[in-house]
Order: C-alpha cells, then structure tokens, then sequence
C-alpha cells in the first residue's frame, strides 16, 4: 500500500461547486490527495504550501485571466502539469491555453475514462521531469565534489571563494582562508595502505563538516590537503576556530577494522583586510604561506600569514 505522503497531490481551481465535486470524487475514487479553493488568490499560497503534483483550472465558469496566473505560477515553483477545464463556448481558445505553457486541455462535460487518462499522463510526466531533475541535480554535486572526502573540489570552491571576496568587499565583511595540512600522512599508507589512508581523508572531512558553520565552506585541495573558507571572520575569531578543529583531530581515534591511528593537522590561516582588495588567488596563496610556516616551525599548530601563534 503506498503512503499517504507519497500519493500524488492534485489542487482543483473553481468557482463552480458542482465541477469541484465531480473531479474531486472522481480523483479521490483513484486514490489521489486533492483539495480545492475557490480562486488563482487563493491559489498561489495553497500550491507554495502543498507543492501539489497537478493543478486543474476550470476556465469554463470563470471570469479571471487564467493563462496570466500559469505564466506566474510557472516561475515561481519546480515543474507542475496543468490541466485546464474549458468548453466550446469559452472565448479563450485551446490554442491560446496550450501556448500559455498548460500542459492540456479538456472540454466540459468531463469523460470520465478519458479525463482519468490524461490524468494519470500528466501525473507519469511530472514524474518523470521529477527524477530528470533529481538526476540533474546529482551530477552537478558530483562534479562540484571531491569523490574521496564528499567536499568541494578546488574548481567549485575558487569560483564560491570569489564570490565571498566580493561580498566582503562591498558589505566590509571580513573573510578567512584556512589551508590545512596532515602530519606526517605518508606514514598512514605506508604504515597501513592506502585504503586506510583515504578512510583517514573522509574522516577528516566528517570532522571539518561538523566544525564549520552552514556559512563556511571547506574543499579538498590535493593529497592530504585542505581549504576552509570562513566568511565574516576576524583573525581573532579564525585563531579559535582553527584551534578547535586541530583539537578535534589530535583527540580523534581514525579507526577502520584492525587499523587505527592518531593524526595532527598543521594549519595556515589568511584573513582579509578592510583596506585592501584581494583576489581568491591571492588569499589561498597566503594561507599556503602560514600552512608551511606551521609545518616548518614544528607542525601540529596554527600560524597566521605575517604571524606564528604558538
């Protein structure tokens, strides 16, 4: 038996009880979710709220420019079919409605057999535009992120990176670039393999996620490296948070079957200037300068571009 939540939605626009109650029973007797309101000003909060999988104008008996509401409706949510309900005597023709962007249009009296069947079309369709989006979607995420660690890749984030630096430019918002980097990393495959060692990089990409904010954004660079963007930061504000993430790595257990380890991070922060206008280049370029500095005065600690914070 399909779940209610599952079961298509279908919304019913029309001033006229009797259509109202002929389609809503008609529907109902083949299991869809329906519900009606009376009007398009009714209507667009009712679809915002159900996000219905089909919407039925009846144009028939009406007055209200209808075709003016599809060519709203159409843009403000995700695909929806639409069928309208008309009859030969409405002056506005099925040629004028399908140009509108509905996707049919059935004369009234209603078949039964006939009207389900476009129906159940509409319905197969919505589906289908549903799993091509989802699909879409996917791919987009696959090619913004890295395969290992489910971050961003270095070509997404320089592009997001840009656009924070722009952001902080014109609001006069500081932002952050932490270039981070794991101690010693080659020890893991060679001491394990290197299975262990990509279990190490998505561990630690688990751990970045659950220290971040919504608002920040961390990729894999390369290797055993990683970037972190921390937008409306103070240098003070990115010191405590590179601090918390390199705690949290040093106390973590990377455990995977029999094999298990302990790692440090060594860290690199850069943080703009409300005096000065820098590209994302730039930026990540001086956070790679602190990364090596922590890396070459001992590891497992933070430094600042321009400063060392021991």
């Amino acid at each position: 038996m399909t779940p209610k939540s599952k079961l298509p939605k279908i919304l019913i626009i029309s001033e006229d009880g009797d259509t109202v109650r002929e389609v809503r029973d008609l529907l109902k007797s083949r299991g869809y979710l329906v519900s009606e309101v009376p009007s398009t000003a009714k209507a667009e909060s009712a679809i915002k709220k159900s996000k219905p999988d089909l919407i039925v104008i009846d144009q028939a008996h009406s007055q209200e420019n209808h075709l003016d509401f599809l060519k709203r409706i159409r843009k403000l949510v995700r695909y929806t079919g639409f069928i309208f309900l008309s009859d030969k005597e409405n002056p506005v023709s099925m040629k004028n409605i399908l140009d509108s962007g509905a996707d049919d249009c059935i004369h009234l009296p209603i078949n039964d057999d006939e009207f389900l069947a476009r129906t159940k079309l509409r319905l197969h369709f919505k589906g289908v535009n549903d799993k091509y989006r989802l699909a879409n979607q996917k791919l987009k995420e696959l090619s913004e992120t890295d395969d290992v660690t489910d971050l961003l890749n270095m070509r997404s984030m320089y592009q997001k990176i840009s656009y924070v630096l722009k952001q902080g430019m014109r609001y006069q918002r500081l932002v952050c670039c932490v270039m981070l980097d794991i101690d010693f990393f080659k020890q893991a495959n060679d001491t394990h393999d290197h299975l262990f060692g990509s279990y190490v990089l998505k561990e630690l990409g688990v751990i970045i996620k659950k220290t971040i904010r919504d608002t920040d954004f961390a990729a894999r660079y390369g290797g055993d490296e990683f970037l972190i963007v921390l937008t409306e930061t103070s240098a003070e504000g990115a010191l405590l948070f590179a601090e918390r993430l390199r705690l949290a790595t040093a106390r973590h257990v990377f455990e995977d079957g029999k094999d298990s380890m302990q790692i440090t991070l060594s860290i690199g922060l850069a943080v703009t200037q409300f005096s000065e206008t820098v590209d994302a280049k730039t930026l990540v370029r001086r956070a790679d300068t602190a990364l090596y500095s922590a890396k070459n005065s001992g590891r497992n600690k933070v430094c600042i571009y321009g400063d060392t914070i021991k």
